[in-house]
C-alpha cells in the first residue's frame, strides 16, 4: 500500500492526527505501518518523529492547519523563546540557508529542531 511521510508536530497525537486527516478513531492503522510504534505511549510522540501514514491520509490543508501550527518566516525572526514546535515549523518553511542558520541559532541545542534543520537543508541541497 502506498504511504505518506508527515512528521509529527509539537502537541500531535496518534488519535488527533487520524483524526485531522479524516479518519477519526483510526489511529491503530498508523501504529500497522509503523510496528516501531507498538508500545509507545500513543499520547505522546516525540515531535520530530517520522512517521508513515496510508496515501489516501495525506494531510491536506485542513488537516495541515489542524495538526500543526507552522510559523510563518515573513516578518519574524526566530528566537530562543519560541517553542519547539514554532521552529521546527519554521525549519519545515524554510527556504534559504540563512533562514536555516537562524533557527539553527534560536534552538539552543534543542535536538528536535536541529534535526529538522538538518532535514530541510537536505531537502533544499544545502549543505
Amino acid at each position: 500500500m502506498p504511504q505518506v511521510n508527515y512528521t509529527v508536530q509539537g502537541g500531535d497525537t496518534l488519535p488527533s492526527i487520524a483524526e485531522a486527516c479524516g479518519h477519526p478513531g483510526e489511529w491503530t492503522a498508523i501504529v500497522e505501518t509503523a510496528s516501531w510504534l507498538e508500545g509507545l505511549d500513543y499520547l505522546a510522540v516525540p515531535p520530530g518523529t517520522e512517521i508513515l501514514l496510508p496515501m489516501d491520509w495525506a494531510p491536506g490543508p485542513a488537516a495541515e492547519e489542524t495538526l500543526g501550527e507552522q510559523a510563518e518566516l515573513s516578518g519574524q525572526a526566530p528566537t530562543s523563546s519560541m517553542t519547539a514546535s514554532e521552529l521546527i515549523g519554521m525549519a519545515q518553511v524554510a527556504t534559504t540557508e540563512a533562514q536555516l542558520d537562524a533557527i539553527s541559532a534560536a534552538a539552543n541545542g534543542r535536538v528536535t529542531v536541529l534535526d529538522a534543520v538538518t532535514e530541510r537543508a537536505a531537502q533544499l541541497g544545502l549543505p
